[in-house]
């Protein structure tokens, strides 16, 4: 639809023009109709009947019409089978019929009377539907679930018929199934009737409540805006408006973006004058909306003209101003974006965010490299005067990174540090991470050069990369210096950067320079570690040397980890000691636990040795003791026994072995290749058809794999060849793949080389069928096959075919010519052309694709190793090396073919070459006399080894070193025969003897007077090095283990050998403590002499007794089975006699009572020094009896892991399958990262649909799963029946409250909780978090309901407790109400049920009830008795029931309340401790105290009808918290209140009439209330303070605010006072002398200060000051010291500047902090800020306002605030103040963490005022100052008012 030329639409700005001042709603919507826009709405609102139908129950609609069979697909994909009919409204037999619905196309313009009938949806229905659909995209996927099995139309009819109350998801969904239709098709009538759709959801929604936000209108007006539609813009903008008037600023957006569409001119010029006239705060948001849409789509001209007519500075958005100058750097226009950034200069904007705007402008010009974008940075910098922000710079610096220009990246952090910014430790990981990634490891002097300059900032990870990157550059001798100048720094040297360089050494075959490195650490004074000599002894070349490292390990006392033994395995293996590699694993100290991975090392060395049926004994070994061999070891295995026939079935076993795929791609790899030796071909087929659906028909995957098959056809048997062509036919027909290129190549070229023309024929035509042109090598290998066959004529032909201008390409027909026949045309007589070699035409291009770690190296290469030697070595050394390379699963290239019967290379081992990464080069005698041979190594040097990639590794077997180099002896023989051969170019012969030298001159073996075994051994384990094989001891399928075991290894104090230490882990039941103890015992147990891990001791008491129990310790840890031993005294003598001198690791899992550890008698003294004791249990008191050690409590598993756990369960991978996600958070959120919930969830769900998943979490919602309730049930086995009370109390009631409040309240029910609380969280039912809260995890929660549900169902509806609406509902209905103890309720507005007050009548036994917004009918006629605690908020009744005796009330709040008084007459309330009446505005008269004399807090604030209080308040002698705020009738406070002798809390604010009447005037005295902590009698109107106030020795907090106060007397013996308020005391002429502070713990309010605020007659203000800083600082020294003082201290005092004592200070609101100071100097105690501020009289038209003014510390967009409030109502003139903050050392720290600044970055201190529009409230400047240990400043602060 094209856009019409006339203006039929107003904009969104004329619109909002017109109704700025409208104060009608109503007309909002209304007037922004045009006569087309109401025409088009009247026949959109036609005709549509979507709520005909009400669906009461969740079954499948039976009577319902058909609608071409949707409705029944639909029920079978949405619904169980029925349960109940469909219940219909009252709607005719006609209606019924007319039941498919018809919606009008849009525009379509017929007079219909037919209208939507409106309803009105109550708030109830919108929460119920609102919260109902909370799950992101849950109905989207529904709907698109349905629409693709329904199609679109009958998925929107039948929703819409079903008349559900649908969510606000499903409308989504609905809405953008109709857009997709509507987009997806050409035809204007199916587009029409889809806006139609969506026009009717639209009002839908608005009609029942929900607010249209932009996710629901955002791909409607996109797709209008696609389409060009203005007119269907203005409808739809009516709904959307009226359905969120809010809506209006960001609808500006569209409709800009829409006139750009249509190209509408002057529609857009209407806005942009609208931008440019319209400079009312309230249309900020619509205008900058607007800028947006142009910046966005480079309006030049518009954007042009409004910066021409806009001051930008008004823009309240920075990022608005940001987009600007972004827009202006794409659009190339500079002198504008100049101009404008001169404006802002010229107008004092803030310098750091110009030179942001600077860098968005700069970064963002198209086309511009690094060094003109710095450069055009830097001048627009001069230009303006201003310095670059630090923000600017990292930016700078990261883009810079991004475009991997690493020097300019360094020039810039060069520069910001001489400018005085710091450099993040980030950003310099992140140029080290470029340098790594771009192999940049040269750049390591000039980093370090700069960090040394700087003196910047260093951590661990960045001293490593520092001194690997020195190693990686070979520079080991700037390596080692560094470390030495780190150690200067005062950054010790770690072993990882001594081990990174001894590694180095090692790779370069430098063994002393490796064994040096061990030398230089034990001088530095540097521990070597477990990595160290596992280094040291994988690279010794002896037996000797290999003890020699294992004993120097045990003497330094490091504990001989896993790896150790198994590198003791390997080198043994090396050394061809087998019997001593068997004997490692009988080493004493090798961990239990760890014993089937370190023996699955020694499987792998027996098998690569030739030992193959004792390997398969260990193996057997490992499995009897239910483990899985290790990969590596199961690749060994199966590489021995596709050596022999008849294996394939014990072959196919061993594949079951693998849980990594990764090793399963391998090992099938490498079984095909055995099924291709031995003609297996359905076995192969079947292989690769698992593979397919591995990778999901990954085409690219499945041809890799392919080609490394026929890789091996290509030169084998004629046999194999027809096995090949059958494979080719089944990779098209069963696996309905096409083969590849490279496939077909290996087949032709094994028909080549079998001289099977016809085959041959067969594949050169199945090259034409896939689509591949011939090229060279297939041409070649097609020209062998036919002189092989000898079809010399076709032959000729295809000689045609082949370009011989390539010398390698010359060469192989020549080969070809001189094996098969002479009888053919020689190309002998062509000119050779040096050109690229054949080897460099094969390379193939590879998909950058992610894939198995196998697969990715298989498109790397196909071989590890390529061989070049001489024959005479083969039957020998050469035999002997591949055979250690392949009992190594080492692929080697090996040239046993007839090919090599010319003198150039043939293909195929160009091939290998061009395909291998290292390359061994044997130097025999007679080496150098094949031509063959120097080819090769010419190939290889020159164009196929350039490092790092590929390695070149000399052996010189019978020839010494110096021949070879020098090219004497034999190999000066061979080449003056070479010189004679005169067919030999001479180019190509000095080409060979450089390769010669090159290659001799290279790190290698001399084997002369060696054992060859060994140097075979030392070339295996180099290659293995090189390709860098690594071991993991975590199973694969274990999630979440890394982080727990580390520290728990941090516990274990591994490194010392002096004690023996006892760690007890703990938790709640499900969470793994078992298997992180199974996990830990695998890696540790190697360490130590004897190992035993207890499983379920529990259990075994329970069915053994303790002397089984000691029969395993035994067992387990001395290999001895003692059946004879009958009672514990034996065992414990045993264990005591045998186990003392053993340093030994014991894990008890499972202990569930104090005295199974006794009885085990395992403990210190019984082991040796050394020794290590694990107790896994529930109850942390067991532990802590014991006398654990360290306690490691099991977290629960973080979101990343659960999801992963989860993923592993039910989908057997690592992802979520894409329909399966919203489903799967949300059974992660029900599991609450419990392991064993989503273990048991994971596995059930898993393969089921996704309608069988909802209806599964629907039920779990309802009834807990079976097995999880089963699994935790043994929690809480062992409680006391108290301990279970409280248990089933914070279940029902209390999780995550406030533990002060449950203590109280549990303890009011007589249930003990000090004790009760702690067994809990000793057994892990409950914890207590950071903020004193009780948390129970929510399916202990579910447990406890449940169990007290299931309880209560005995019998119908026995509740002990209710705390659901429904519930409470039920009980009261049927009349069981007479079992409920206890009752907590909070109502909302989706209870629907009435409940009847006369039912707690009946609750005879109720001792707790807590009701708040509960609504109840009938009147009240008695309580239980039993009551201990009440809260009832807004209790509607004047009076308790009057035979209600609350003898056991303990207390009673009633806030809120209807009450008149508590009761008639006279109740005896012996045990009521607190009774909380306030906000009882009825309330007139209060019991006689003479009822309650154990009443300790009396809380009546806000009873404003209260005019007395009772004398004998003066019995209260146990009160200690009385609260009069707002009693504002009340005429007295008796005298007698100084009898309190207990009160700490008075408040009798705003009580002015108490004190001021001719009976009472003035404060009384409270001389005898020295308890006082806390006392507020502001707003008393009180002149005088009794002198007495000063014997309040213990008054903390003092607030005196709003009195009439001339004179105040002496405050000086009020020592521990730490807060006091004289704000508005406006006839306040001095100043109190002020108390010296002392050391004291902080109260609640965790801060101290003074606020002097708006005392206009206050004289000496200077003096005022002083005394009050003075007051401050002698605050700060005395509280320095304790770590339970107050976090920081706010004074504010009269003042018009910053005190000269702050040496940083600023005119205006903000300014800048460096927090180095306090992060590098322990002497900085805190941090003093001030503001000054000024304050003038209150605007009356701002009545009620109360400005606050922040101080805002933040550091880009986090912030973190503290505030004062400004109450400016009572100030009469202008007035100037000081607000000054003291902030201790840790509060600062807190305040860094909370913006996101622990690395000392500089931050921002900011002042800002909120809520005073109108009001006259100004900051004139601020300034810091940092405080120190020994500041003078203190000194001259404190001595300055006495002075004065």
């Amino acid at each position: 639809m094209r856009a019409p030329t006339a203006r039929k639409l107003c904009t969104l700005s004329s619109y909002f023009r017109s109704h700025l001042h409208n104060n009608n709603p109503k007309n909002n919507v209304s007037s922004f109709k045009t006569p087309l826009q109401s025409e088009t709405e009247h026949h959109f609102d036609s005709d549509l009947y979507l709520s005909t139908l009400k669906l009461n129950v969740v079954s499948p609609p039976e009577d319902l019409p058909d609608l071409d069979g949707a409705t029944t697909r639909l029920s079978s994909i949405l619904y169980t089978p029925p349960v109940e009919k469909l219940v219909y409204e009252e709607v005719d037999d006609e209606e019924k019929e007319k039941s498919i619905l018809e919606i009008p196309r849009i525009l379509d313009f017929s007079h219909s009377d037919a209208s939507i009938k409106r309803k009105e949806v109550s708030r109830e229905r919108k929460q119920k539907w609102i919260f109902k659909y909370t799950g992101d995209d849950r109905s989207d996927r529904l709907l698109k679930m349905c629409g693709r099995k329904l199609g679109i139309d009958a998925t929107v009819d039948v929703f819409g018929r079903l008349g559900r109350e649908t969510g606000l998801k499903e409308y989504n969904a609905l809405i953008k199934l109709c857009i997709k239709k509507a987009r997806s098709t050409n035809d204007e009538h199916i587009t029409m009737e889809e806006m139609s759709k969506t026009f009717h959801l639209l009002k839908l929604m608005r009609e029942r409540g929900f607010q249209i936000e932009e996710q629901t209108y955002r791909p409607i007006l996109q797709y209008i805006i696609d389409m060009g539609l203005v007119q269907e813009f203005q409808v739809f903008y009516d709904v959307i408006q009226a359905g969120n008037p809010s809506s209006i600023s960001r609808l500006g957006y569209y409709e800009m973006m829409l006139w750009i569409r249509v190209s509408n001119e002057e529609m857009i010029r209407d806005i942009c004058e609208y931008i440019t006239v319209e400079e009312s705060e309230d249309t900020s948001a619509l205008r900058e909306s607007y800028l947006l849409a142009l910046c966005e789509s480079d309006r030049k001209t518009q954007i042009l003209d409004v910066l021409k007519n806009i001051e930008v500075t008004k823009l309240t958005s920075t990022k608005s101003i940001s987009n600007i100058f972004q827009s202006l750097g794409r659009l190339l226009l500079e002198s504008d974006a100049e101009n404008l950034l001169l404006d802002l200069r010229a107008r004092d904007h803030d310098a750091d965010k110009i030179s942001n705007f600077i860098a968005s402008y700069a970064l963002s010009i198209p086309n511009l490299v690094v060094e003109d974008i710095i450069s055009k940075i830097e001048n627009l910098h001069d230009v303006l005067e201003v310095l670059p922000s630090l923000s600017s710079y990292e930016k700078l610096v990261l883009y810079c990174c991004d475009m991997h220009k690493v020097d300019v990246a360094l020039d810039i952090v060069d520069k910001m540090c001489e400018t005085g910014f710091m450099p993040s430790s980030q950003v310099l990981q992140s140029i080290l991470q470029i340098c790594e990634e771009t192999f940049d490891y040269i750049l390591v002097h000039r980093i370090y050069s700069i960090i040394s300059r700087h003196h910047l900032e260093l951590n661990g990870e960045i001293c490593r990369c520092l001194v690997q990157f020195c190693v990686r550059t070979k520079d080991f001798e700037r390596a080692y210096k560094m470390v030495d100048e780190l150690r200067e720094m005062n950054f010790k040297p770690t072993p990882t950067m001594y081990n990174a360089i001894m590694a180095g050494y090692f790779r370069e075959k430098n063994i002393r320079g490796g064994v040096r490195v061990l030398k230089l650490m034990q001088d530095a004074n540097v521990k070597p570690d477990s990595q160290t000599f596992s280094y040291l002894i994988s690279n010794c070349e002896t037996e000797d040397d290999i003890n020699k490292y294992y004993e120097e390990l045990k003497k330094s006392g490091i504990h001989p980890t896993k790896q150790i033994f198994m590198s003791l395995i390997n080198a043994y293996a090396a050394c061809g000691e087998l019997e001593k590699a068997k004997q490692v694993v009988l080493d004493p100290c090798v961990p239990l636990k760890s014993l089937h991975e370190i023996k699955s090392v020694l499987v792998s060395a027996l098998a690569s040795h030739g030992q193959l049926s004792e390997a398969l004994v260990v193996f057997e070994e490992i499995k009897k003791a239910g483990h899985n061999l290790e990969p590596k070891a199961v690749i060994s295995l199966i590489d021995e026994l596709r050596h022999l026939s008849g294996e394939l079935e014990g072959l196919l076993h061993l594949l079951e072995e693998f849980s990594d795929l990764d090793y399963w791609v391998d090992g099938c790899f490498r079984v095909i290749q055995y099924c291709v030796q031995n003609n297996h071909l359905s076995s192969t087929v079947d292989l690769f058809k698992q593979l397919k659906d591995q990778f999901e028909s990954d085409e690219t995957v499945m041809e890799v794999l392919f080609d490394a098959v026929y890789s091996l056809i290509a030169g084998s048997e004629s046999a194999h060849l027809q096995f090949g062509l059958d494979l080719l036919w089944a990779i098209k027909d069963e696996l309905g793949l096409v083969p590849s290129r490279q496939c077909l190549d290996f087949l032709l070229s094994a028909c080549a080389n079998a001289g099977d023309l016809n085959n041959a024929r067969l594949i050169w035509r199945e090259y034409e069928i896939a689509g591949f042109p011939y090229n060279v090598l297939s041409y070649l290998r097609m020209y062998q096959a036919l002189l092989a066959s000898g079809d010399h004529r076709s032959a000729d032909f295809i000689l045609k075919k082949i370009p011989k201008d390539d010398a390698e390409v010359c060469s192989v027909i020549l080969a070809c010519q001189k094996t098969y026949g002479d009888n053919v045309k020689s190309v002998g007589g062509e000119k050779k052309k040096n050109i690229k070699s054949v080897g460099e035409e094969m390379k193939r291009k590879k998909k950058k694709k992610k894939k198995s770690k196998f697969v990715m190296t298989l498109l790397q290469r196909k071989y590890d190793v390529f061989v070049s030697f001489r024959g005479e070595t083969r039957h020998n050394f050469i035999d002997h090396l591949f055979g250690a390379l392949r009992r190594k699963n080492i692929y080697a290239f090996r040239d046993d073919t007839n090919i090599r019967k010319g003198e150039s290379i043939a293909p195929e081992l160009l091939r290998a070459i061009e395909a291998s990464q290292i390359f061994i080069v044997v130097f025999s005698k007679n080496y150098a006399s094949s031509t063959w041979c120097l080819r090769e190594l010419e190939y290889i040097l020159f164009h196929c080894s350039q490092p790092p990639i590929k390695r070149v590794l000399p052996v010189f077997y019978d020839v010494d070193p110096s021949d070879v180099r020098k090219q004497s002896g034999d190999y000066e023989k061979a080449f003056a025969e070479h010189e004679k051969n005169i067919n030999l170019d001479l180019q190509m012969l000095q080409r060979w003897r450089l390769a010669v030298t090159q290659a001799a001159f290279l790190n290698g073996w001399d084997l002369h007077d060696k054992r060859q075994y060994a140097a075979i051994e030392l070339i295996v384990q180099e290659i293995i090095d090189t390709f860098g094989y690594k071991f993991s001891y975590l199973p694969n399928n274990l999630v979440g283990m890394f982080s727990p075991i580390e520290d728990l290894e941090k516990c274990l104090l591994l490194d010392s050998v002096d004690d023996v230490r006892v760690v007890g882990i703990c938790g709640m039941g499900g969470l793994g403590k078992t298997t992180l103890a199974s996990v830990l015992y695998g890696k540790i147990s190697h360490q130590f002499d004897a190992c035993c891990f207890i499983d379920d001791v529990s259990n075994i008491f329970r069915y053994h007794g303790p002397i089984g129990a000691q029969k395993q310790i035994l067992r387990q840890t001395l290999g001895e089975e003692h059946n004879q031993m009958y009672n514990l005294y034996v065992g414990t003598n045993l264990i005591q006699t045998r186990l003392c001198h053993r340093r030994a690791l014991i894990i008890f899992d499972n202990v569930d009572h104090n005295e199974q550890l006794e009885k085990l008698a395992v403990n210190r003294k019984s082991l040796a020094a050394g020794s290590r004791i694990i107790i896994v249990c529930r109850d942390a008191h067991i532990l802590e009896e014991y006398g654990v050690d360290a306690l490691y409590k099991v977290p629960h598993l973080n979101d990343t892991n659960s999801l992963q756990l989860f993923c592993r369960k039910a989908f057997k991978r690592d992802k979520i399958i894409s329909d399966y996600e919203e489903l799967t958070y949300d059974i992660l959120n029900y599991a609450g990262g419990l392991p064993l919930v989503i273990k048991v969830l994971g596995s059930f769900l898993s393969g089921r649909s996704i309608s069988e998943w909802r209806s599964a979490l629907t039920r779990l919602r309802e009834s807990p799963n079976k097995d999880v309730m089963d699994g935790l049930q043994f929690s809480f086995y062992g409680l006391e029946k108290m301990e279970l009370q409280i248990f089933f109390d914070i279940a029902c009631f209390f999780n995550r409250c406030e533990e002060k409040f449950v203590k109280n309240v549990l303890n009011i029910c007589g249930f003990h909780p000090d004790i009760g609380l702690r067994v809990l969280v000793d057994k892990s039912l409950i914890s207590i978090s950071e903020d004193s809260k009780i948390e129970m995890h929510c399916m202990l929660e579910k447990l406890g309901r449940k169990i007290v549900h299931e309880n209560s169902t005995e019998e119908s509806r026995k509740w002990s407790r209710l705390w659901l609406h429904k519930h409470c509902y039920d009980v009261m209905s049927e009349n069981m109400e007479k079992n409920v103890e206890a009752i907590v309720l909070n109502g909302n507005e989706g209870d629907t049920e009435i409940l009847t007050v006369e039912a707690l009548s009946n609750m005879s036994r109720l001792r707790l009830l807590i009701l708040k917004d509960v609504k109840f009918l009938g009147s009240l006629s008695n309580l239980s008795n039993q009551l201990r605690y009440v809260s009832w908020d807004g209790y509607p009744f004047m009076y308790f029931p009057s035979s209600f005796e609350p003898n056991q009330l303990v207390e009673l709040v009633l806030v809120n309340s209807n009450m008149k008084q508590l009761w008639e007459g006279k109740k005896n309330l012996p045990k009521l401790r607190t009774l909380d009446l306030s906000y009882s505005k009825n309330l007139i008269k209060i019991p006689d105290f003479e009822e309650v004399p154990n009443l300790e807090r009396l809380n009546l604030e806000g009873c404003v009808t209260l005019v007395q209080m009772d004398v004998s308040i003066s019995l209260l002698k146990k009160l200690v918290f009385l609260n009069l705020k707002n009693c504002k009738r009340l005429t007295c406070i008796p005298n007698r209140i100084n009898g309190l002798n207990s009160l700490e809390y008075l408040n009798l604010c705003y009580c002015s009439e108490a004190f001021n009447n001719p009976i009472h005037s003035g404060l009384p005295s409270l001389a005898s209330l020295n308890g006082l902590r806390e006392l507020d009698i502001s707003f008393c109107g009180l002149s005088q303070l009794p002198d007495t106030i000063g014997c309040l020795c213990f008054l903390q907090r003092l607030n005196l605010a709003g009195n009439n106060f001339v004179t105040l007397p002496s405050l000086r013996e009020l020592s521990e006072l730490v807060y006091m308020n004289l704000e508005h005391c406006k006839q306040l002429k001095s100043f109190p002398e002020l108390p010296s502070p002392v050391a004291i713990k902080h109260d609640k309010y965790w801060r101290a200060g003074m606020h002097i605020f708006n005392c206009p007659e206050l004289g000496e203000r200077e003096r005022c000051s002083n005394m009050t800083f003075s007051w401050m600082m002698q605050f700060v020294l005395a509280n320095q010291e304790s770590s339970a003082s107050f976090r920081w201290i706010e004074i504010v005092v009269p003042g018009s500047e910053v005190p000269s004592w702050f040496d940083n200070q600023r005119v205006g609101r903000s300014i800048r902090i460096n927090p180095f100071f306090i992060m590098v100097d322990n002497d900085v105690i805190g941090i003093v800020c001030c503001v000054v501020f000024s304050a003038a009289s209150h605007d009356p038209t701002t009545f009620g306002q109360k400005p606050v003014l922040l101080l805002c510390f933040h550091k880009s967009d986090l912030k973190l605030h503290f505030s004062i409030t400004v109450n400016t109502k009572l100030i009469m003139v202008q007035s100037n103040h000081m607000w000054l903050t003291y902030f201790t050392r840790e509060s600062f720290f807190d305040i860094l963490k909370g913006i996101g600044n622990e690395v000392g970055d500089c931050i921002r201190m900011e002042a800002s005022i909120v809520d005073a529009e109108g009001l006259d409230v100004e900051v004139k400047s601020c300034g810091y100052r940092w405080v120190f240990k020994q500041d003078p400043l203190i000194n001259l602060i404190t001595i300055q008012p006495e002075t004065q």
